[in-house]
């Protein structure tokens, strides 16, 4: 369990406001040498948008990866979040896919494509990103 408090330093335009805190719950398991399922869940105290307390946001994460090879891994996704915000409460359903390529043991880029599976969810991300351990 990962608890999380998040504290108000960015101005009007990029911050919250107010704290907000919660606690991740990240779930990882190896069925084989080649496939693994994963959940993610948190549960949060968030700050509300009018900027006046907090509300309930849950959200939890189920995938399914498979490694290619040594060096590639393909991870399916389904997601869901739901936020009561006193302002609105909104629940965003999103599948995704992703694929790893750890071309060195230090480094990694990754391409993640999602598409929203209802009128609240975004309609497609494409990301792409990597990482060096130092």
């Amino acid at each position: 369990v990962q608890p999380y408090v998040t504290l108000p330093v960015g101005g009007q335009a990029i911050g919250a406001g107010d704290w907000s805190a919660g606690m991740v719950l990240p779930v990882y398991y190896e069925i084989d040498d080649r496939w693994s399922i994963d959940f993610t869940g948190q549960a949060a105290a968030k700050a509300d948008q009018d900027r006046h307390g907090r509300h309930v946001d849950v959200s939890g994460v189920v995938g399914l990866g498979y490694a290619l090879s040594d060096a590639v891994t393909a991870v399916a996704e389904l997601s869901t979040e739901r936020d009561d915000d006193p302002t609105g409460a909104t629940t965003q359903t999103l599948a995704a896919v992703s694929l790893a390529w750890q071309p060195t043991k230090r480094t990694q880029i990754d391409l993640l494509l999602v598409g929203g599976l209802n009128d609240a969810a975004p309609d497609a991300r494409v990301v792409l990103g990597g990482a060096v351990a130092f």
